[in-house]
């Protein structure tokens, strides 16, 4: 009898990681702020939608450097063989386009590794003529995983959201999460 071939270490965590990914749903629906993993603030008890995305959304902002990054676990990874800083743009899909009060929270996933100087993301609103609205950028000097939060106070009815993260060598988009006000008219999302 032939003897089964051992999986590499590799093949085992991509199937693992790919299963697992499968078997989480993209949360989608309104929750409440009481059960918000990101805050301890319990007093308000406003509801928003929120959307999760994988970091392998994002893309290279320049098209002749999408060869130095790779999706590691749906992640967007900047290789080890590149040197320097590269951008990546991660876009968002908007589902309230009425609200002119911006995003509720936005908080990016991101990994720094040891020895660099920082990880930074940057969210910008737009409005539909492409007239930039505000901004708002957060970093981290700390290695390992770290999540960023983000925040913009002006939107403009048809506007549209994106981000746009520095990473160094190693350094990756994890996931980023998305929340933004319910329409007034149907709570919904």
């Amino acid at each position: 009898m032939k003897k089964p071939e051992a999986l590499s270490r590799t093949k085992l965590m991509t199937m693992l990681l790919l299963c697992t990914a499968v078997a989480a749903p993209i949360q989608t629906q309104a929750i409440d702020i009481d059960q918000d993993p990101y805050t301890t603030t319990k007093n308000s008890k406003k509801k928003y939608d929120s959307k999760t995305y994988p970091g392998r959304n994002c893309i290279a902002q320049d098209a002749n450097e999408a060869n130095k990054f790779s999706n590691l676990a749906f992640g967007m990874y900047f290789h080890k063989d590149h040197s320097g800083y590269l951008y990546v743009d991660c876009p968002i899909v908007r589902d309230n386009t009425e609200n002119t009060n911006g995003t509720y929270a936005v908080y990016v996933n991101v990994t720094n590794p040891p020895r660099t100087t920082m990880v930074e993301c940057t969210l910008y609103s737009y409005s539909s003529t492409g007239s930039l609205l505000e901004s708002y950028t957060d970093k981290t000097p700390l290695s390992g995983n770290r999540v960023l939060y983000l925040d913009v106070d002006y939107s403009s009815v048809g506007g549209y959201y994106g981000i746009t993260c520095l990473l160094p060598s190693l350094g990756s988009v994890i996931s980023y999460e998305v929340r933004e006000y319910l329409n007034t008219d149907d709570e919904g999302g």
